[in-house]
């Protein structure tokens, strides 16, 4: 059975009782039926949760859509970015347009910074921190937005700030029960 037929099964059921018996339609839907074939595996939709396929579809028309979007939005900025070199050789044909600036990094930091906030930190503690301890004092210290893109964001930049200062001996790793590492301050470094 289609998806359309489906949708039309469902539809009809819910339009009302049934001529026959004035049992609502849904009753009488033999949800064996509902089986499909797709490419040699057997789907069903279970009875218990008849909207999941109907909730799948509309989230890959959604996904579809965004796609599509961001392609049209990609297609214009090419076409501008076309017009604005022929305008350019229109004054100028030979001018050198160079590469593409890249935007900088969302919540950028500027250089040696990561690594001074990661320092403040160890220093301010009483005992090991673990990379997102320190990622949360680092997002409070900048007044970021405190959301799990950010918190992941900052504990890789902060774990990248950790790494290279291990390797430069100022700090050490600690064992700690978890899945975080700890880090304290070398103490032979003073």
């Amino acid at each position: 059975m289609t998806v359309m037929e489906l949708r039309e099964v469902r539809q009809k059921a819910a339009e009302g009782p049934a001529e026959t018996g004035g049992e609502p339609a849904t009753d009488r839907i033999d949800h064996r039926m509902m089986r499909s074939d797709i490419r040699g595996s057997e789907v069903t939709s279970s009875p218990e949760r008849p909207n999941t396929v109907a909730g799948l579809i509309e989230k890959h028309r959604e996904i579809a859509g965004k796609i599509e979007h961001t392609r049209r939005v990609l297609n214009a900025l090419v076409f501008d970015l076309e017009a604005l070199e022929h305008a350019i050789r229109l004054f100028d044909p030979n001018a050198e347009l160079g590469r593409a600036k890249p935007l900088p990094s969302e919540h950028a930091a500027f250089k040696g910074e990561m690594r001074r906030d990661v320092l403040a930190a160890l220093r301010a503690a009483q005992g090991p921190l673990t990379s997102l301890d320190i990622a949360r004092q680092v997002i409070t210290r900048r007044k970021l937005p405190d959301d799990a893109k950010i918190v992941s964001m900052m504990r890789k930049r902060v774990g990248a700030a950790l790494w290279k200062l291990r390797a430069r001996g100022i700090v050490v790793e600690v064992a700690q029960v978890g899945d975080y590492k700890g880090w304290r301050l070398n103490p032979t470094q003073g």
